[in-house]
């Protein structure tokens, strides 16, 4: 037992009923969710009521092609809400609200309808319909998340890469450069634009550039190369590789180097 005036661990299953009970407090106070409670009380009237031939509703539903019947419409019609929560609440909301149309719908094509077996493929149709919308608003939804996660990580990495002291490179998988900082264009003698048309082992003579890319970061251990800077010198650097992989994006190279030439 816990101390007197601790409280035990809180179970996994009251974290989730205190998480359920919350959300539907927050739905219970937003106008949105009383739109479509409201919306789906209309429209499952309208479902089971019988509003008489002469009724205006009746006489606009005999416009229809004859395989529309006015229920058929009523079933198209619950698969709006279903949509709209989707992208209002989220899959979860649109679930639950698609579980709903789902109440509504079935008794009726079940145990009312004069035509059951049609009345049941009409509803299971609107409840894939509904699925399939609200699988797409999820696709849709975990691609913005990951482009926008890729978009804080691009910002805080070039944020990192621009001020550092540390000469840094970056690569693709090929090596070619595909970012360099200020301190690694002062130490090649390169400006920024020409490194990125390069490939980083065309700076190192040949046998430095057959160890280097063969090492290239197996245990991110510094390792020494001789560099060829722009106007021909030779000087010596130390060089650690590393593997990122940004959110939602190709692995990438980064390289550290580090000048060592003596004297410098």
């Amino acid at each position: 037992m816990p101390p007197e005036g601790q409280r035990g661990p809180v179970s996994t299953s009251n974290k989730g009923w205190r998480s359920w009970w919350s959300q539907a407090v927050g739905l219970a106070a937003d106008d949105r969710a009383w739109a479509l409670v409201f919306y789906l009380g209309i429209v499952a009237l309208l479902h089971y009521v019988d509003l008489g031939r002469g009724h205006l509703l009746n006489l606009l539903w005999r416009g229809l092609p004859p395989a529309l019947t006015r229920h058929s419409m009523e079933r198209v019609l619950l698969v709006f809400p279903v949509i709209y929560a989707g992208f209002v609440f989220g899959t979860r909301g649109g679930l639950f609200v698609l579980l709903a149309a789902a109440i509504i719908m079935l008794p009726r094509a079940l145990l009312i309808s004069a035509h059951p077996v049609d009345a049941t493929l009409e509803t299971a149709m609107a409840i894939v319909v509904s699925a399939l919308a609200l699988w797409m608003i999820e696709g849709r939804e975990k691609q913005s998340l990951e482009l926008e996660q890729a978009r804080a990580w691009e910002t805080a990495y070039r944020t990192l890469f621009e001020t550092v002291s540390e000469a840094i490179v970056l690569l693709d998988m090929e090596g070619k450069v595909l970012a360099a900082n200020q301190a690694f264009a002062r130490l090649t003698g390169y400006a920024n634009q020409e490194l990125v048309s390069m490939n980083l082992l065309n700076l190192f003579p040949g046998e430095d550039k057959i160890e280097l890319w063969e090492a290239r970061a197996e245990d991110e251990e510094p390792r020494g190369a001789r560099l060829v800077t722009k106007n021909g010198r030779e000087r010596t650097v130390e060089l650690v590789a590393s593997l990122i992989n940004p959110p939602g994006g190709p692995r990438r190279l980064q390289c550290i180097a580090q000048d060592v030439t003596e004297g410098c």
